[in-house]
């Protein structure tokens, strides 16, 4: 027989203390220690909490069966029967280990010449007749179904006809199903994982440990003391290292994972019904895509990591409470931008007329705002910052930054028509506040490029009619993307656009249309929260 490797045990010992929760810290670092830098380790690792889980699932499915007949001694196909024999061996080899053997004879000697005194003086005896048997029938007791995690946050969720109506606080159960048509869910499981998932989506809480992901995206953050998190798909099984990772899963069925930081295993199934056979490794930036051949074969595919396809974090619903940023340029009220240090710049070599771009209170309210007035529908006046400092970009990429702008516009024939913007551009992306007139008159917002409502999304803004309306961007750099708040209220998460532009920032309005702009306020600035 071979002799388990001192490794091999020393992890299995340790990830026994991990599931009772009686590990201390050093031995979770010496656990961290060794899965992160030898193999065998890594490999005892996955497969301990693989069988955790399988024996956990094989508990809640047969346990709280209710009682059968008694099967024939030859269905080879009885779980019972497997686990009985599952049992006997385990029992057998544990019964001829020399140390055991020694301990019973030591222990059992004694009583057994007891019990062979006390059957001879029981013959002595007389026993009276038994009283006659009554059969009672068996009790089916079927046990509550164990929590696993709990509904941490919810954003404009609507949820698939006839399934669950989840609410904040709200308990998921062993096998409790989740089908998300639209919207944000967060999840926080018993061992610590968070999972924040997006519509359209449906997702299992398998255990504390595990979740399955049929169709949608989903990103995992796993800290210390819950590795081994993983999530299953149809093609694959993603297991954590103690990492924040991405999965999606399209209507196809084609699954990528992603990691944003820290270390997965991906295993593959060969089948659909297989367990994943062999494991690869992936670290920051790095991901894979898996998908079925026509032939029905497994394919896979290393790609780059892409944290911009999948929201990390549900933004609050309103603005109070978020840090306030330091304000480094702006304009403010009626005053000429070039005052400012604005540069004044035409999408065309025209010269623009004096009565097309005045500073005046706009006629209706006398709110104090730069108006501009483009009656020539061929110009388009632009007022921009170019040449960032280099140091102030560096900053705000780091620290994050905020764009506001109040505008309110106003256009003929100009449904849905664009006729007034304020963007901040970087090299790479670029956020940009479209901003034009619905049908119905109010003002409706376009957001070029990927947001959480989608991709090149225009949203209609309700009773902001002849009204100036509040915008705001909020960049973090932790996701390298940014959240768009309209009159305090949150509209979409996860926003950006690629362009190839330096820094710049700039205002005004669209040419070819006819249309009034009324800047009141221009903010731009840098969360500096030390």
């Amino acid at each position: 027989m071979n002799e388990p490797n001192p490794v091999q045990l020393e992890v299995e010992a340790l990830c026994g203390e991990l599931i009772d929760g009686h590990i201390t810290n050093e031995q979770r670092q010496r656990l961290e220690k060794l899965v992160q830098s030898d193999t065998v380790a890594k490999r005892t690792y996955i497969e301990f909490f693989n069988l955790h889980a399988a024996l956990y699932r094989y508990n809640s499915t047969h346990v709280a069966l209710p009682n059968t007949p008694n099967q024939a001694s030859g269905d080879a196909g009885s779980p019972i029967l497997g686990f009985l024999g599952d049992v006997f061996r385990q029992g057998t080899d544990f019964l001829s280990r020399s140390f055991v053997l020694t301990l019973l004879v030591a222990i059992g000697l004694p009583g057994l010449v007891l019990l062979i005194f006390v059957l001879d003086m029981s013959r002595q005896v007389v026993v009276p007749a038994p009283e006659p048997h009554v059969a009672v029938a068996p009790v089916h007791v079927t046990p509550a179904p164990a929590t696993v995690a709990r509904i941490t946050n919810l954003h404009r969720c609507v949820w698939k006809e006839g399934s669950t109506q989840a609410t904040v606080g709200a308990k998921l159960s062993t096998g409790q199903t989740l089908e998300l048509k639209e919207g944000l869910v967060e999840l926080a499981f018993a061992d610590g994982a968070k999972v924040i998932l997006r519509g359209p989506a449906t997702f299992d809480t398998i255990n504390v440990k595990r979740g399955f992901l049929h169709v949608g995206s989903l990103v995992a953050n796993v800290p210390k003391g819950a590795e081994g998190f993983a999530v299953a798909t149809p093609t694959a099984e993603m297991i954590d290292l103690g990492t924040e990772f991405g999965v999606s899963v399209d209507a196809a069925g084609v699954c990528e994972a992603h990691v944003f930081a820290g270390q997965i295993e991906v295993g593959v199934h060969e089948s659909e019904k297989d367990a994943p056979g062999e494991f690869e490794f992936l670290t920051v930036g790095q991901g894979t895509r898996i998908e079925k051949t026509e032939a029905g074969a497994v394919r896979t595919e290393t790609i780059v990591s892409a944290p911009r396809n999948f929201v990390r974090r549900i933004a609050p619903d309103t603005i109070a409470g978020l840090p306030e940023p330091t304000v480094v340029f702006r304009h403010q009220g009626d005053r000429d931008p070039t005052t400012e240090g604005w540069e004044h710049y035409l999408q065309k070599d025209i010269s623009i007329p004096v009565t097309n771009v005045n500073a005046s209170p706009t006629p209706k309210d006398q709110a104090p705002a730069w108006f501009l007035n483009d009656s020539s529908k061929e110009i388009g006046i632009h007022y921009r910052k170019t040449r960032l400092p280099r140091s102030l970009v560096d900053e705000a990429k780091e620290k994050g930054w905020v764009m506001r702008a109040r505008v309110k516009v106003a256009g003929r024939d100009s449904a849905g028509k664009l006729l007034a913007f304020y963007s901040y551009w970087l090299k790479g992306c670029k956020w940009a506040l479209r901003i034009g007139v619905g049908k119905d008159g109010n003002q409706c917002l376009t957001l070029d490029g990927k947001s959480s409502l989608g991709e090149n999304r225009t949203v209609d803004l309700p009773n902001s009619r002849d009204a100036y309306v509040d915008y705001e961007v909020r960049y973090y750099p932790e996701t390298h993307d940014a959240d768009v708040y309209v009159n305090g209220k949150l509209l979409a998460t996860g926003y950006y656009m690629p362009c190839r532009l330096g820094a710049m920032l700039h205002f005004g309005t669209f040419q070819e249309y006819e249309c009034e702009a009324s800047f009141a306020r221009i903010e731009w600035g840098i969360i500096r929260q030390d």
